[in-house]
């Protein structure tokens, strides 16, 4: 258990999901890791659970029994993420999309050409300020064109 001890900082860490598992045998880590819970409840071996994963975000995982492999005592037990990502999670958004043809490209380089950027490089102060304005600028004559 003294490794434990030494993992403890980083095991709480609650920004950070770290499943840990394995047969402690006589042991918990309630005690000893009070921010940890306990996935496993469902019996693995003889109507009790002895195999264990500990995480640090409560409800994590969905667990459900399986039948042991082979000859094995112990029965498997899977565990599912509840997390579901965010791209199943959330609605489509529709988005316009111009196209850009031919025609459309060369009426946006008339207005760049059209363009004093000198103006653009006497009238700021410094590089952000420049930014600011030729990307404004630049925002303008897409409005235009497309």
């Amino acid at each position: 258990m003294s490794f434990i001890y030494k993992l403890r900082p980083k095991l709480e860490d609650f920004n950070v999901v770290q499943p840990m598992r394995g047969g402690f045998n006589h042991s918990t880590l309630e005690t000893s890791l009070p921010t940890l819970h306990q996935y496993v409840t469902c019996p693995s071996r003889n109507n009790k659970a002895f195999d264990v994963c500990y995480g640090n975000v409560k409800d994590d995982y969905k667990r459900s029994a399986l039948p042991s492999l082979g000859d094995s005592d112990h029965s498997m037990v899977h565990l599912i993420p509840k997390y579901k990502s965010v791209l199943k999670s959330c609605k489509p958004v529709k988005k316009i999309v111009t196209s850009e043809t031919h025609q459309n490209i060369e009426d946006l380089c008339g207005c760049f050409e059209c363009t004093d950027w000198g103006v653009f490089l006497e009238s700021c102060d410094d590089l952000t300020q420049l930014n600011d304005h030729v990307t404004g600028d630049i925002k303008f004559c897409e409005g235009l064109v497309f």
